[in-house]
């Protein structure tokens, strides 16, 4: 139970991580 609970954990940081980064990436190329 303890396990799958820091799985979940980790993939919901991968997502918010994948997130921030095309966010940076977009405002990024925003401002070209």
């Amino acid at each position: 139970m303890q396990e799958e609970l820091k799985e979940q954990e980790s993939k919901a940081a991968m997502l918010t991580r994948k997130q921030d980064a095309c966010i940076l990436v977009r405002e990024t190329f925003s401002t070209f």
